[in-house]
């Protein structure tokens, strides 16, 4: 992207990138989250899964439709509102293949689980580089929905059981979103203090340096499928083999990217800088994230949602005390000070997460489900307990 993308449509590609995460990662308001949990049933899980995607559906519908709206009162760039907007309808329906991938990471099937979440990881990927030939980032985003949609089964689902669910099972879907905002926010919000302070072309090389060093995430994401089957299955060996394994291959990618990036970088792509301090600080954050990330993954499985909450939001108080103290210490934003302060605060989420994974039980007993009363409760089963 960067070889046929100046830094600003570079930058509004990746922006339009955060929308379509974002819908990812809680568009479906936790409920695909919580459906991940070992110790519930199989008819709470597969409702929870369609009261998700009836969730996204609506939410991308109601995102898309609000983002041209401000985009049109506040008279923003054309094409980056077109960009976001389009982003907010690819995440939607993207959700179909995560919620598959959920459902085969608890039927055991490890292999299967793994090839659907590398489908809907990267079915959209495809599309975006062929929309570099457009040299916009509106084009990029386009492309990519039409390969999302390309590979991406739609089911159809009861919109009114999913918003049924948001007052019947709160207190199942509620922590997984403030572990999937928190995420997010961690994620993105170096980029949008950059692009708000510095403008769309700085965010764009800071991107520059960023994206090819989440690479190594097309081999983490896959196997964190693995890594929840077996410890569905209870394979407590399999799963540090692994665990190990993803680590240790991580910091290997990381290593080789970030010599060739400051070595190589600037030549392949002239427009875009590589400082070697800048670099070497994104590389380590990045493993810092993947720690976290294969922590995370398994304290989802075994129900640990405490722990998952402390760790991110003192990850995020962290980034967010080291933003706004950035100019009191006479700091100027930039994008060496800026990945520092995330470096910080993906540090203290993988060692929280990590000293929750060693305090938390392997398995807890299920109790309830769901609070109240089931979506699938029928009127001739509510007659029969009578």
């Amino acid at each position: 992207m960067p070889q046929l993308l100046d830094p600003v449509q570079f930058s509004i590609a990746l922006l339009a990138f955060s929308v379509t995460q974002a819908m990812l990662q809680f568009g479906d308001v936790g409920h695909g989250n919580a459906a991940m949990r070992a110790d519930l049933p199989g008819a709470a899980r597969q409702d929870l899964r369609s009261s998700g995607l009836a969730i996204a559906y609506t939410v991308g519908l109601v995102l898309a439709v609000a983002i041209v709206l401000i985009g049109v009162l506040t008279g923003s760039r054309a094409d980056v509102v077109g960009a976001l907007a389009v982003a907010a309808i690819a995440g939607a329906l993207l959700m179909n293949g995560k919620m598959a991938a959920n459902e085969a990471i608890h039927a055991g099937a490890g292999s299967r689980a793994m090839r659907l979440a590398f489908s809907w990881q990267n079915s959209p990927k495809m599309g975006q580089l062929a929309g570099t030939l457009t040299g916009s980032g509106l084009g990029v985003v386009v492309a990519g929905l039409v390969s999302a949609m390309a590979v991406t089964r739609v089911r159809w689902v009861r919109p009114q059981a999913g918003w049924r669910s948001l007052w019947a099972n709160c207190s199942w879907w509620a922590p997984g979103v403030v572990v999937s905002l928190c995420a997010f926010l961690l994620s993105w919000a170096d980029t949008y203090l950059i692009a708000s302070t510095l403008g769309l072309a700085e965010a764009g090389m800071y991107q520059a340096v960023y994206r090819p060093m989440l690479g190594v995430t097309y081999v983490v994401f896959p196997a964190l499928s693995l890594l929840q089957a077996a410890e569905n299955r209870g394979d407590r060996g399999r799963v540090r083999v692994l665990g190990c394994g993803v680590i240790l291959v991580a910091s290997a990618v990381l290593g080789v990217l970030s010599m060739l990036l400051v070595r190589h970088g600037s030549t392949v792509w002239p427009e875009y800088k590589f400082p070697a301090v800048l670099t070497a600080t994104v590389a380590m954050t990045v493993f810092m994230f993947c720690g976290s990330a294969i922590a995370g993954a398994l304290l989802l499985v075994r129900g640990a949602t405490r722990w998952l909450i402390i760790a991110n939001v003192a990850a995020l108080a962290v980034m967010v005390s080291g933003f706004a103290g950035l100019p009191v210490v006479g700091i100027n934003i930039s994008p060496i000070s800026v990945a520092t302060v995330s470096l910080l605060a993906w540090t203290t989420a993988a060692v929280m997460q990590a000293v929750g994974l060693c305090s938390a039980p392997e398995r807890r007993r299920f109790r309830r489900w769901p609070p109240r009363r089931s979506l699938r409760d029928s009127s001739e089963q509510r007659a029969s307990r009578t």
